[in-house]
Protein backbone atom coordinates (compact mmCIF):
# COMPACT_ATOMS: atom_id res chain seq x y z
CA UNK A 1 0.00 0.00 0.00
CA UNK A 2 0.97 3.54 -0.45
CA UNK A 3 -0.28 6.72 0.65
CA UNK A 4 0.36 9.76 -0.93
CA UNK A 5 -0.67 13.30 0.26
CA UNK A 6 -1.15 16.83 -2.37
CA UNK A 7 -0.41 19.79 -0.02
CA UNK A 8 -1.01 21.16 -3.19
CA UNK A 9 -4.48 20.09 -3.16
CA UNK A 10 -4.57 21.10 0.53
CA UNK A 11 -3.88 24.98 -0.61
CA UNK A 12 -6.67 24.72 -3.15
CA UNK A 13 -8.80 23.80 -0.98
CA UNK A 14 -8.39 26.20 1.61
CA UNK A 15 -8.17 28.87 -1.07
CA UNK A 16 -11.93 26.95 -1.99
CA UNK A 17 -13.16 28.18 1.62
CA UNK A 18 -11.46 31.41 1.82
CA UNK A 19 -13.81 32.50 -0.70
CA UNK A 20 -17.07 31.34 0.35
CA UNK A 21 -16.25 34.01 3.45
CA UNK A 22 -16.73 37.34 4.11
CA UNK A 23 -14.39 38.42 6.42
CA UNK A 24 -14.05 35.04 8.87
CA UNK A 25 -10.85 34.13 9.07
CA UNK A 26 -10.19 30.35 8.93
CA UNK A 27 -8.98 27.93 12.00
CA UNK A 28 -7.36 25.10 10.30
CA UNK A 29 -8.07 21.60 12.51
CA UNK A 30 -4.75 19.78 11.84
CA UNK A 31 -5.51 17.12 14.84
CA UNK A 32 -4.67 13.96 15.02
CA UNK A 33 -1.61 14.44 12.51
CA UNK A 34 -3.75 16.53 10.06
CA UNK A 35 -6.50 13.78 9.65
CA UNK A 36 -3.96 11.43 8.94
CA UNK A 37 -2.07 13.94 6.60
CA UNK A 38 1.09 14.92 8.36
CA UNK A 39 0.80 18.09 10.70
CA UNK A 40 3.86 19.59 10.26
CA UNK A 41 3.95 19.49 6.57
CA UNK A 42 0.13 20.44 6.22
CA UNK A 43 0.90 23.68 9.01
CA UNK A 44 4.07 24.55 6.60
CA UNK A 45 1.60 24.96 3.62
CA UNK A 46 -1.14 26.20 5.19
CA UNK A 47 0.61 29.32 7.22
CA UNK A 48 -0.16 32.14 4.47
CA UNK A 49 -3.42 31.37 4.25
CA UNK A 50 -5.03 30.85 7.40
CA UNK A 51 -5.19 33.05 11.13
CA UNK A 52 -5.14 29.81 13.49
CA UNK A 53 -4.25 26.03 14.00
CA UNK A 54 -6.07 23.65 16.34
CA UNK A 55 -5.23 20.46 17.05
CA UNK A 56 -5.68 17.66 19.82
CA UNK A 57 -2.86 18.00 22.22
CA UNK A 58 0.25 19.78 23.61
CA UNK A 59 2.49 17.41 22.01
CA UNK A 60 0.93 18.37 18.41
CA UNK A 61 1.20 22.34 19.71
CA UNK A 62 4.03 21.63 20.12
CA UNK A 63 5.09 20.63 16.74
CA UNK A 64 3.91 23.76 14.77
CA UNK A 65 4.66 26.06 18.00
CA UNK A 66 7.68 27.40 15.59
CA UNK A 67 4.73 28.61 12.56
CA UNK A 68 4.32 31.45 14.40
CA UNK A 69 0.21 30.86 14.54
CA UNK A 70 -1.72 31.25 17.67
CA UNK A 71 -2.50 27.52 18.48
CA UNK A 72 -5.74 26.06 19.91
CA UNK A 73 -6.01 23.17 22.16
CA UNK A 74 -9.60 21.79 21.12
CA UNK A 75 -9.15 18.77 23.96
CA UNK A 76 -9.56 20.08 27.66
CA UNK A 77 -7.76 17.06 28.69
CA UNK A 78 -3.87 18.33 29.55
CA UNK A 79 -3.04 16.06 32.26
CA UNK A 80 1.11 17.33 33.22
CA UNK A 81 1.82 19.49 30.33
CA UNK A 82 -1.09 22.03 31.26
CA UNK A 83 1.70 24.58 32.75
CA UNK A 84 3.95 23.63 29.85
CA UNK A 85 1.30 25.08 27.59
CA UNK A 86 0.72 27.88 29.60
CA UNK A 87 3.86 28.58 29.07
CA UNK A 88 4.47 28.20 25.84
CA UNK A 89 1.10 30.74 25.19
CA UNK A 90 -1.24 28.45 23.43
CA UNK A 91 -4.63 28.60 23.46
CA UNK A 92 -6.21 26.58 25.82
CA UNK A 93 -9.96 25.16 25.55
CA UNK A 94 -12.35 25.34 28.76
CA UNK A 95 -15.15 22.78 28.82
CA UNK A 96 -16.22 23.00 32.44
CA UNK A 97 -15.29 24.85 35.37
CA UNK A 98 -13.45 22.06 36.46
CA UNK A 99 -10.81 22.70 33.60
CA UNK A 100 -11.40 26.26 34.11
CA UNK A 101 -10.12 26.20 37.86
CA UNK A 102 -6.69 23.89 36.44
CA UNK A 103 -5.94 26.40 34.36
CA UNK A 104 -6.33 29.53 36.75
CA UNK A 105 -4.05 27.79 39.20
CA UNK A 106 -1.55 27.85 36.53
CA UNK A 107 1.49 30.48 37.04
CA UNK A 108 1.26 33.50 33.74
CA UNK A 109 -0.85 35.17 31.82
CA UNK A 110 -3.65 32.04 30.76
CA UNK A 111 -5.42 32.84 26.70
CA UNK A 112 -8.41 30.11 26.81
CA UNK A 113 -11.48 30.19 24.41
CA UNK A 114 -14.56 29.01 26.27
CA UNK A 115 -16.55 26.00 24.53
CA UNK A 116 -20.26 25.87 24.59
CA UNK A 117 -22.42 22.97 24.28
CA UNK A 118 -25.44 24.01 22.40
CA UNK A 119 -26.38 20.14 21.70
CA UNK A 120 -23.89 18.11 21.00
CA UNK A 121 -24.15 17.39 24.76
CA UNK A 122 -20.06 15.34 24.62
CA UNK A 123 -18.80 18.70 26.12
CA UNK A 124 -19.19 22.37 26.82
CA UNK A 125 -20.36 25.17 29.09
CA UNK A 126 -23.86 26.10 30.25
CA UNK A 127 -24.76 29.36 30.28
CA UNK A 128 -24.74 29.13 34.19
CA UNK A 129 -21.43 28.42 34.02
CA UNK A 130 -20.47 30.98 31.72
CA UNK A 131 -21.95 33.48 33.96
CA UNK A 132 -19.46 32.27 36.65
CA UNK A 133 -16.39 31.99 34.26
CA UNK A 134 -17.38 36.02 33.35
CA UNK A 135 -17.02 37.17 36.97
CA UNK A 136 -13.74 35.05 37.99
CA UNK A 137 -11.56 35.32 34.46
CA UNK A 138 -9.43 38.48 35.38
CA UNK A 139 -9.52 37.57 38.75
CA UNK A 140 -7.07 34.91 37.63
CA UNK A 141 -5.49 35.97 35.16
CA UNK A 142 -7.54 34.87 32.35
CA UNK A 143 -7.90 35.99 29.16
CA UNK A 144 -11.07 34.84 27.12
CA UNK A 145 -9.80 35.12 23.45
CA UNK A 146 -13.00 33.66 21.90
CA UNK A 147 -15.53 31.22 22.29
CA UNK A 148 -17.33 28.22 20.54
CA UNK A 149 -19.18 25.21 20.03
CA UNK A 150 -19.96 22.49 18.03
CA UNK A 151 -21.99 21.03 15.58
CA UNK A 152 -23.11 17.73 15.65
CA UNK A 153 -25.69 17.62 12.74
CA UNK A 154 -25.13 18.98 8.73
CA UNK A 155 -28.75 19.20 8.25
CA UNK A 156 -29.94 23.46 8.26
CA UNK A 157 -32.94 23.21 10.98
CA UNK A 158 -30.21 21.08 13.50
CA UNK A 159 -27.22 23.81 12.74
CA UNK A 160 -30.11 26.61 13.21
CA UNK A 161 -30.80 25.51 16.42
CA UNK A 162 -27.37 24.99 17.69
CA UNK A 163 -26.68 28.67 16.61
CA UNK A 164 -29.55 30.05 18.18
CA UNK A 165 -28.63 28.53 21.88
CA UNK A 166 -25.16 29.42 20.60
CA UNK A 167 -25.53 33.23 19.92
CA UNK A 168 -26.57 34.47 23.36
CA UNK A 169 -24.12 33.17 24.94
CA UNK A 170 -21.70 34.67 22.60
CA UNK A 171 -23.13 38.07 22.71
CA UNK A 172 -22.71 38.06 26.58
CA UNK A 173 -18.85 37.05 26.00
CA UNK A 174 -18.46 39.84 23.69
CA UNK A 175 -20.11 42.22 26.26
CA UNK A 176 -18.27 40.70 29.51
CA UNK A 177 -14.36 40.53 27.26
CA UNK A 178 -14.51 42.68 24.52
CA UNK A 179 -16.15 42.47 20.85
CA UNK A 180 -12.44 41.67 19.64
CA UNK A 181 -13.04 37.49 21.04
CA UNK A 182 -13.50 35.27 18.27
CA UNK A 183 -16.89 33.45 17.79
CA UNK A 184 -16.90 30.50 16.20
CA UNK A 185 -19.26 27.59 15.18
CA UNK A 186 -18.61 26.32 11.97
CA UNK A 187 -16.93 23.31 10.63
CA UNK A 188 -16.66 22.37 7.35
CA UNK A 189 -19.75 21.65 6.42
CA UNK A 190 -21.32 24.59 7.62
CA UNK A 191 -18.83 26.81 6.61
CA UNK A 192 -20.65 25.38 3.16
CA UNK A 193 -24.04 25.81 4.06
CA UNK A 194 -24.96 29.61 4.81
CA UNK A 195 -22.74 32.66 5.38
CA UNK A 196 -24.59 33.11 8.74
CA UNK A 197 -23.01 30.42 10.39
CA UNK A 198 -19.28 31.78 10.03
CA UNK A 199 -19.46 34.34 12.95
CA UNK A 200 -15.87 35.53 13.14
CA UNK A 201 -13.92 32.40 12.34
CA UNK A 202 -14.65 28.67 10.60
CA UNK A 203 -12.93 25.93 11.97
CA UNK A 204 -11.99 23.59 8.89
CA UNK A 205 -10.89 20.27 8.32
CA UNK A 206 -12.31 17.92 6.38
CA UNK A 207 -13.10 20.42 3.80
CA UNK A 208 -8.95 20.87 3.80
CA UNK A 209 -8.52 17.60 2.89
CA UNK A 210 -11.29 17.22 0.14
CA UNK A 211 -13.98 16.43 1.23
CA UNK A 212 -17.62 17.95 1.48
CA UNK A 213 -18.25 20.23 -0.82
CA UNK A 214 -18.36 19.27 -4.84
CA UNK A 215 -15.58 21.61 -6.13
CA UNK A 216 -12.82 20.76 -3.38
CA UNK A 217 -9.95 17.84 -3.99
CA UNK A 218 -8.93 15.20 -2.38
CA UNK A 219 -5.10 15.65 -1.20
CA UNK A 220 -4.36 11.73 0.02
CA UNK A 221 -4.32 8.98 -2.84
CA UNK A 222 -4.40 5.75 -1.42
CA UNK A 223 -3.04 2.73 -3.61
CA UNK A 224 -2.34 -0.78 -3.48
CA UNK A 225 -0.84 -3.15 -5.43
CA UNK A 226 -1.76 -6.15 -7.31
CA UNK A 227 0.76 -9.09 -6.31
CA UNK A 228 -1.37 -11.83 -7.16
CA UNK A 229 -4.06 -13.05 -9.81
CA UNK A 230 -5.98 -16.28 -10.05
CA UNK A 231 -9.23 -17.39 -11.42
CA UNK A 232 -11.41 -19.22 -9.58
CA UNK A 233 -14.40 -21.78 -10.83
CA UNK A 234 -18.16 -21.63 -9.99
CA UNK A 235 -18.71 -22.87 -6.77
CA UNK A 236 -15.43 -22.32 -5.06
CA UNK A 237 -14.58 -20.01 -2.01
CA UNK A 238 -12.36 -16.96 -1.56
CA UNK A 239 -10.45 -16.15 1.57
CA UNK A 240 -11.04 -16.96 5.46
CA UNK A 241 -13.95 -18.74 6.20
CA UNK A 242 -15.26 -18.87 2.81
CA UNK A 243 -17.20 -16.00 2.65
CA UNK A 244 -17.06 -15.15 -0.88
CA UNK A 245 -18.10 -18.47 -2.71
CA UNK A 246 -17.91 -17.51 -6.89
CA UNK A 247 -21.18 -17.83 -8.96
CA UNK A 248 -19.25 -17.86 -12.04
CA UNK A 249 -15.83 -18.30 -13.28
CA UNK A 250 -13.73 -15.26 -11.81
CA UNK A 251 -10.99 -13.39 -11.78
CA UNK A 252 -9.34 -12.71 -8.65
CA UNK A 253 -6.47 -10.05 -7.69
CA UNK A 254 -4.88 -9.84 -4.53
CA UNK A 255 -4.00 -6.50 -3.10
CA UNK A 256 -1.50 -5.54 -0.68
CA UNK A 257 -3.37 -3.76 1.70
CA UNK A 258 -5.87 -5.30 4.80
CA UNK A 259 -6.84 -4.31 7.87
CA UNK A 260 -3.52 -3.68 9.49
CA UNK A 261 -2.94 -1.04 7.20
CA UNK A 262 -6.42 1.07 7.79
CA UNK A 263 -8.86 -1.04 5.30
CA UNK A 264 -11.77 -1.87 7.89
CA UNK A 265 -13.11 -5.34 7.35
CA UNK A 266 -16.82 -3.84 7.03
CA UNK A 267 -15.94 -2.50 3.88
CA UNK A 268 -15.81 -5.65 1.94
CA UNK A 269 -18.33 -5.23 -0.80
CA UNK A 270 -16.51 -2.08 -1.78
CA UNK A 271 -15.04 -0.66 -5.20
CA UNK A 272 -11.50 0.34 -5.76
CA UNK A 273 -10.60 1.97 -9.76
CA UNK A 274 -8.29 0.41 -11.80
CA UNK A 275 -8.02 3.18 -14.57
CA UNK A 276 -11.60 4.14 -15.22
CA UNK A 277 -12.59 0.71 -14.02
CA UNK A 278 -14.75 -0.14 -10.75
CA UNK A 279 -13.91 -3.32 -9.40
CA UNK A 280 -15.72 -4.83 -5.97
CA UNK A 281 -13.98 -6.24 -2.86
CA UNK A 282 -14.69 -9.76 -2.46
CA UNK A 283 -14.19 -12.30 0.68
CA UNK A 284 -13.14 -11.23 3.76
CA UNK A 285 -10.02 -9.03 4.30
CA UNK A 286 -7.17 -10.18 5.49
CA UNK A 287 -4.72 -8.79 7.80
CA UNK A 288 -2.39 -7.37 4.63
CA UNK A 289 -3.99 -8.44 2.01
CA UNK A 290 -7.40 -8.26 0.19
CA UNK A 291 -9.42 -9.90 -2.76
CA UNK A 292 -10.78 -7.94 -5.45
CA UNK A 293 -13.20 -8.94 -8.71
CA UNK A 294 -11.54 -8.16 -11.56
CA UNK A 295 -13.94 -10.11 -13.82
CA UNK A 296 -14.10 -7.12 -15.81
CA UNK A 297 -10.73 -5.27 -16.29
CA UNK A 298 -7.57 -6.54 -17.65
CA UNK A 299 -5.49 -6.75 -14.49
CA UNK A 300 -1.93 -7.87 -14.06
CA UNK A 301 0.65 -8.44 -11.32
CA UNK A 302 1.93 -5.03 -10.59
CA UNK A 303 -0.94 -2.89 -11.48
CA UNK A 304 -1.92 -0.14 -8.64
CA UNK A 305 -5.69 -0.23 -7.75
CA UNK A 306 -6.79 3.50 -6.27
CA UNK A 307 -8.72 2.81 -2.77
CA UNK A 308 -9.12 6.29 -1.81
CA UNK A 309 -8.53 9.86 -4.08
CA UNK A 310 -8.87 10.27 -7.82
CA UNK A 311 -12.80 9.86 -7.93
CA UNK A 312 -12.47 6.90 -6.02
CA UNK A 313 -13.52 7.04 -1.91
CA UNK A 314 -14.78 3.84 -0.09
CA UNK A 315 -16.66 5.42 2.67
CA UNK A 316 -19.79 4.25 3.25
CA UNK A 317 -22.50 4.36 5.39
CA UNK A 318 -20.89 1.96 7.99
CA UNK A 319 -17.20 3.81 7.34
CA UNK A 320 -17.00 7.96 7.08
CA UNK A 321 -14.09 9.95 5.32
CA UNK A 322 -12.71 11.26 8.25
CA UNK A 323 -12.17 7.17 9.56
CA UNK A 324 -10.72 6.36 6.46
CA UNK A 325 -8.13 9.41 6.48
CA UNK A 326 -7.19 8.75 9.72
CA UNK A 327 -6.91 4.79 9.07
CA UNK A 328 -4.88 5.19 6.01
CA UNK A 329 -1.65 7.50 7.57
CA UNK A 330 1.07 5.07 7.71
CA UNK A 331 4.45 5.79 5.39
CA UNK A 332 2.84 9.28 4.34
CA UNK A 333 4.35 10.46 1.27
CA UNK A 334 4.20 14.20 0.65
Amino acid sequence: MKVKVDLCAIVQNCKIVESALQGASICAVVKNNAYGHGIEHVCRALVPHVGMFAVANVAEANKIASFGKPVLLLLPQFGNHLQIAVDKGYVLTVDSLETFRKIANCVGKKKVHLKINTGMNRLGLNKEQVEKICKLASQHNVEVQGVFSHLAKTDLESCNRQLANFLPIARKCKQAFGKHILCHIANSSATFLHPKFHLDMVRVGLALYGYGNKNLVPAKIVTAKVIATRVVEKGQAVGYDGAFVARQTTKIAILDVGYADGLPRILAGSFVKFGNSFCKIVGNVCMGMCFVDVSNAKISVGDEAILLGKGCNLANNDVSAYELLCNFSNCCKI
